[in-house]
């Protein structure tokens, strides 16, 4: 926020497919935020629908104070906002966000503050990767120990009441248990 002396700054999470917009979180001067977190924000006109569209950088400048509520839909009263800019955040080449920075001063932003906020945002993108990443290392790294176990447990001779009850516990801890089932047969009926 006070990089580019901004007023608020404001992270938008972005579903275009299904046409949704969710507030994220903000650090603002005002205390005319209308939105709150996990809160859908209008697909429609607003500065954060268009760029969601077109998936393009925008700035706004020199706003009429009648068209603030229109134009932002983020306050509860208009705001003496008069500069704003926006910009897509995309995860592997599909847009997952929109970072909005506004201002209090007429023709705060230009070209040079897209290019210092596109670089934050690239490394924003490059956080959300790394974190997506770690992620599905720790889901696979779960699941090959729970597949080791069960291979030690078959391997160490227990009896086969024993064998089922832990098998089913593990795999239980990596399926919900409404996607599972455990069908057996002893060779004349299933139990």
């Amino acid at each position: 926020k006070e990089v580019t002396f901004a007023h608020s700054v404001l992270f938008f999470w972005v579903d275009t497919e299904r046409e949704l917009i969710v507030f994220d979180s903000a650090a603002s001067s005002s205390e005319n935020l209308s939105l709150k977190k996990k809160e859908s924000l209008d697909f429609s006109s607003n500065l954060v629908s268009r760029i969601a569209k077109n998936a393009k950088s925008e700035i706004v400048t020199n706003i009429n104070s009648d068209a603030i509520k229109e134009l932002l839909g983020y306050y509860n009263n208009d705001e003496k906002v008069k500069s704003v800019i926006g910009i897509p955040i995309f995860f592997e080449d599909n847009l997952v966000a929109v970072l909005v920075v506004d201002s209090l001063e007429e023709d705060a932003y230009g070209k040079e503050t897209v290019n210092q906020l596109s670089y934050f945002v690239h490394l924003l993108s490059n956080l959300i990767k790394s974190s997506t990443e770690k992620y599905e290392y720790f889901s696979d790294s779960k699941i090959l120990q729970k597949i080791d176990r069960i291979n030690d447990l078959a391997l160490s001779g227990v009896d086969l009441d024993s064998f089922i009850k832990e098998a089913a516990h593990n795999i239980s801890d990596l399926v919900e248990w409404d996607y599972s089932a455990l069908i057996l047969n002893d060779g004349n009926e299933w139990v």
